[in-house]
């Protein structure tokens, strides 16, 4: 950045500056315990979490911040100095059954870290009713009786994981569902299964089964991971290959005669009015875009208008593994066939080195219009 200043007598005085642009830090866990994962607890049992962190050349007035959320519900949110900070978790006894727990921890709001834990309560045994006493009668005569030999005892077989049969590779289409299954031999209720698709953590309704609907074209990878009492045993691993959908071909329009000529020309009509629901379906389809780094889309969608902001664009993308976008609604108002809206994007990455952030952005403000090639982000705005 360069300032010159010019005199009425014809000097120049001029002051330059180099501006370095540094991309936000997240915070390094040194310490997750236990480490991030399942975790098997015994019902009635506390359980305990610990994390700490540290954000590297941290000045005496940074802060971190620790947000605790147990099935995506907020249990414990406190800040420690940003050079060392120890966030400990104590947890109440749950209920009986699958848990997740997840702790994020944050320097700017934006840039985070996460670990993320599995929780499997078993339940707890009763013990049996107390036998009403009973009148003891009087011992016997010892008798002696032949006493046959101990009988060796049982073999136990190990817990072991059974792979459910089929191919690895497979392929589908955007909305079809796919379903995945793996079992452990012998049955035993402290079994944990931990998926994940794309290395982010999935909910499955049955243990051992998950249902996968997937929404973004390309290849992704889905992992299970089996633990039996708190050690794991194995797991396994699918790469889908996700097409787009299929697009139904038109029929072609029926032969006609030829009109006879207008006397007059009718005005063009008007664009139709904008609908909520229309407007919040095309913002979910550009996140979906973002998501699946498609640039064709984002530039019809009026996201990228010059060769400049594609080249950026481009070079984003090549620089992370991994891209969810997320887009919440903060505002919209709608007038005609044009809407004003305030959103707030969210970009989950994975770089190279296989970490994941969290990179949230200050809330954009765009204007959308109806084109003769669909909705399309129009006028000026906040950067997006």
């Amino acid at each position: 950045m360069t300032v010159e200043v010019s005199g009425r007598g014809g000097g120049r005085a001029a002051r330059t500056w180099d501006v370095g642009v540094v991309p936000p830090t997240p915070p390094v866990l040194e310490e997750v315990t236990p480490p991030a994962g399942p975790v098997a607890l015994a019902q009635g049992v506390q359980g305990s979490f610990r994390c700490r962190a540290r954000v590297p050349a941290a000045l005496p007035g940074d802060r971190l911040a620790f947000e605790w959320m147990l099935d995506d519900r907020p249990v414990r949110r406190e800040e420690q100095p940003a050079a060392d900070a120890i966030s400990d978790l104590a947890l109440p006894p749950s209920a009986a059954g699958s848990h997740h727990l997840r702790v994020r921890v944050t320097e700017d709001g934006q840039s985070a870290s996460i670990a993320e834990w599995t929780i499997m309560v078993a339940a707890r045994e009763e013990a049996p009713p107390a036998a009403t006493p009973q009148a003891v009668p009087p011992p016997e005569a010892p008798r002696v009786a032949a006493v046959p030999p101990p009988e060796p005892p049982a073999l136990v077989s190990p817990p072991r994981l059974v792979r459910a049969p089929g191919p690895r590779y497979l392929e589908g289409r955007v909305g079809d569902p796919l379903v995945f299954q793996t079992r452990v031999e012998p049955q035993s209720t402290k079994v944990v299964y931990r998926w994940t698709v794309d290395r982010r953590w999935a909910r499955a309704r049955t243990p051992g089964r998950l249902e996968y609907e997937p929404t973004i074209p390309g290849r992704h990878t889905v992992r299970v991971t089996v633990a039996v009492a708190g050690e794991t045993i194995g797991g396994d691993t699918w790469v889908v290959t996700v097409l787009e959908p299929e697009v139904a071909q038109a029929a072609p329009p029926p032969l006609r005669e030829p009109a006879p000529p207008a006397t007059e020309i009718a005005p063009p009509s008007a664009p139709s009015e904008l609908a909520e629901a229309e407007v919040r379906a095309w913002l979910d389809e550009y996140a979906r875009a973002w998501s699946r780094r498609d640039l064709s889309a984002l530039r019809r969608m009026g996201q990228v208008r010059t060769a400049a902001e594609a080249e950026r664009l481009e070079r984003y993308f090549r620089s992370v593994d991994d891209l969810h976008v997320a887009v919440r609604v903060l505002a919209l108002r709608l007038d005609g066939a044009r809407a004003l809206v305030e959103l707030e994007r969210t970009d989950t990455v994975t770089d190279p080195s296989g970490r994941r952030q969290e990179l949230r952005l200050p809330p954009i403000r765009k204007q959308i219009e109806r084109t003769p090639e669909g909705l399309r982000f129009t006028g000026d705005g906040g950067p997006g």
